[in-house]
C-alpha cells in the first residue's frame, strides 16, 4: 500500500467548519512551537498557543491564518484545529491559476 499524498484538515472555530480542505502539509503553532504535519503522520494531540497557521493544499493554493488558543488532533490522516480565535491573514492561488488568468487577459 502506498503511502498517502494528502490528508484532511479542518479547522473549526463553530459550525458549519471554517477550512476543510485536502492538504498535502500544515504547520500551526502549539504552546512549545510551531509543529509540521505531513500525510500520514503517527496521531497526535497538542495544545495550541498564538501564531501562524499555514495550510499547503493539494491543489497548490496557500492558505494562512493566525490563531490563537485551542487544540490541534492529528489523527487517521485527518488534521483538526479547534481554535479559539482566528484572524484570516491571506490566502494564495496556485501558480498554474495565476498564470491561466494572465495568459486569458492578454489574449482579449
Amino acid at each position: 500500500m502506498s503511502p498517502a499524498k494528502s490528508f484532511k484538515c479542518e479547522i473549526l472555530l463553530g459550525q458549519p467548519p471554517l477550512v476543510e480542505v485536502q492538504a498535502t502539509s500544515a504547520v500551526f503553532p502549539a504552546q512549545d512551537g510551531l509543529v509540521g504535519i505531513l500525510p500520514g503522520r503517527a496521531p497526535l494531540a497538542a495544545a495550541l498557543g498564538e501564531g501562524p497557521l499555514v495550510i499547503q493544499q493539494a491543489d497548490g493554493a496557500q492558505r494562512r491564518y493566525r490563531i490563537s488558543g485551542g487544540v490541534a488532533y492529528m489523527n487517521h490522516n485527518v488534521l483538526t484545529i479547534l481554535a479559539e480565535k482566528e484572524i484570516k491573514a491571506e490566502s494564495s492561488k496556485p501558480k498554474a491559476e495565476i498564470e491561466e488568468r494572465e495568459a486569458a487577459q492578454k489574449s482579449r
